[in-house]
């Protein structure tokens, strides 16, 4: 896999696990963490990469380059399930949350580690087309 944050296109990545109904828990031993960059997709396509700025969600081409930008956060994680399946993990948005929650209240998410996530609730009290899709997340130290 390449050192590079970018690049995370290709058959290096393996797929990632899905959290189709509510209750639906993975268990996944971390290989590595990595940053990567949030992209917009416009009918399955990527596109530019999405940034903060002005408290706004703005599209690389549309950064005014005078004011101060940042772009917006997401994690990847690859490792493996239980039975020894390589699996990824995209931690963006309320997954994120949910692991930096777990952070603060101890936990270590680092390769050797195990990240358990768990797909909790709908919240559809927003606006937003489609219910927000909430998480728990516990981490476990490596074994020493």
């Amino acid at each position: 896999m390449s050192d590079d944050i970018n690049d995370i296109g290709g058959s290096s990545i393996p797929k990632g696990v899905k959290f189709e109904t509510i209750g639906t828990e993975h268990k996944i031993l971390i290989d590595t963490v990595q940053k990567v960059p949030v992209r917009e997709f416009i009918k399955g396509k990527p596109g530019d990469q999405l940034y903060f700025q002005n408290n706004k969600l703005v599209k690389q081409s549309d950064l005014v380059l005078q004011l101060p930008f940042e772009a917006v956060p997401a994690w990847l994680i690859v490792g493996k399930l239980k039975d020894g399946t390589p699996v990824s993990l995209r931690l963006e948005s309320e997954r994120l949350k949910a692991t930096k929650k777990a952070i603060r209240e101890g936990g270590k998410l680092v390769p050797g580690g195990v990240i358990a996530i768990k797909f909790t609730e709908e919240d559809d009290s927003g606006n937003a087309p489609f219910p927000k899709k909430l998480y728990e997340v516990r981490l476990q130290a490596p074994k020493e």
